[in-house]
């Protein structure tokens, strides 16, 4: 993997400033363009530097078996660190490769010319809760650190850069939100994932930390910190994309990188949400809605996840970002709880449910617990052949509806 020709420029969107590379792909012989935009307001923050394509690249060099040649020089500390990420990574995936990283020298380490603190923001119970409890909103007992300045949000990552629609009113509902805090949102655009299904389905298991990383070290310039809020808490640590150990290690001499909240489990962090009315006109938590003017479809496993915690807190009339016309908890009976996280999660909002003596909502979650056990060996098929075929995930929107129609045949939703 040989990663040349790094630019900055202004985009075929004179709005926006991009910053952009070229990556020669020796294992499936391909040379590809990957680019990062920033409207043109906030062109001060970005940068081309060799740093943030380090970090975008070593996951993939990981996944497909490719050392890695940058045209160009990277600071020490974050090349010795990424040295160290990807002996981790190979702790939670012996079956990959090690990449080589070769450069061309290493960067004089310098200051950013701004000592602010950004934090990723997609409007998840995940960022809104580190957004929250690292600002000046009350929220004793929640012990934040860092006073932050900047929220990151990310279009082309969960949001795909061909739903403008979705984006922007999902970015209108995020403007407003911080502008009630006092904080600066920086729209950050991103073709990066635009191959992401030629390298199998690693988002999660791999490549989310650093993508988000990458980001933060193209605003270097004038961030210092930047923070990733936590999926899991310390006692349920398992191999992922974003993870305590392995996300401070893309930190450089002057960027740093920190993963945010693993003290605190997802039950907590909604519930917390649930006491702050402007978080509650927020929150977004769903992937699967292709609508403009729904943030949150309120059908998928994530939506009725995080409605049965906002019911069990009594906040199901303030929530409107959810659509609760129909809800019933038993619509969560049906959901395919396929991960290891869903799983996770599904107990938690049982035993919390168990603890209310919501009887109801404790039913409809261990029947889904129950029947995953059940669905077990679909989910293990469909894991195998994402593995073995991965070309096939460049089909994924023609075999999404056949997949839907096999598990509704089997009576299985989400």
């Amino acid at each position: 993997m040989k990663l040349t020709n790094l630019k900055i420029e202004t985009a075929p969107d004179p709005n926006w400033v991009r910053t952009s590379i070229d990556v020669t792909f020796t294992s499936i012989s391909e040379k590809r363009n990957y680019w990062f935009e920033v409207e043109k307001p906030f062109s001060s923050y970005l940068e081309a530097n060799w740093d943030a394509w380090l970090c975008f690249a070593a996951p993939y060099a990981l996944l497909l078996g490719e050392d890695i040649e940058i045209d160009g020089p990277v600071d020490r500390l974050l090349f010795n660190n990424v040295s160290a990420l990807i002996r981790q990574w190979k702790q939670f995936h012996p079956q990959y490769h090690s990449p080589k990283l070769n450069t061309a020298g290493f960067s004089s380490p310098s200051s950013p010319k701004h000592q602010e603190v950004g934090s990723f923001f997609s409007g998840g119970v995940d960022s809104l809760f580190t957004l929250l409890r690292n600002s000046d909103v009350p929220n004793s007992g929640l012990d934040g650190h860092y006073t932050i300045d900047k929220l990151l949000l990310v279009w082309g990552f969960d949001i795909p850069l061909d739903n403008a629609a979705l984006f922007d009113t999902t970015r209108t509902y995020l403007q407003d939100a911080a502008e009630k805090l006092g904080k600066t949102l920086i729209v950050i655009r991103t073709n990066l994932l635009e191959w992401h299904d030629t390298y199998e389905n690693s988002w999660e298991k791999v490549v989310h930390g650093s993508a988000l990383a990458a980001v933060a070290h193209l605003l270097g310039k004038k961030l210092h910190t930047v923070l990733i809020g936590s999926t899991f808490t310390y006692g349920q640590l398992i191999p992922f994309g974003s993870h305590p150990l392995t996300d401070p290690l893309h930190t450089s001499a002057r960027t740093q990188i920190v993963h945010d909240g693993a003290q605190f489990n997802r039950i907590q962090k909604t519930l917390h949400i649930a006491t702050t009315p402007m978080a509650l006109q927020l929150l977004r938590v769903c992937t699967k809605t292709l609508h403009a003017d729904q943030l949150n479809c309120s059908r998928c496993q994530k939506c009725l996840r995080t409605m049965l915690t906002l019911d069990l807190a009594g906040q199901t009339r303030n929530a409107h970002t959810f659509r609760w016309d129909g809800y019933s908890p038993t619509l969560f009976r049906n959901i395919f709880l396929k991960t290891y996280s869903s799983k996770l999660f599904a107990e938690e909002i049982r035993a919390y449910a168990t603890a209310l003596n919501r009887q109801d909502v404790v039913a409809a979650v261990s029947t889904a617990l129950m029947r995953a056990k059940l669905q077990s060996p679909l989910g293990i098929l469909e894991t195998f052949i994402r593995n073995r075929f991965p070309k096939l995930l460049r089909y994924k929107s023609r075999l999404l509806p056949i997949k839907k129609r096999i598990y509704a045949l089997c009576g299985f939703s989400g």
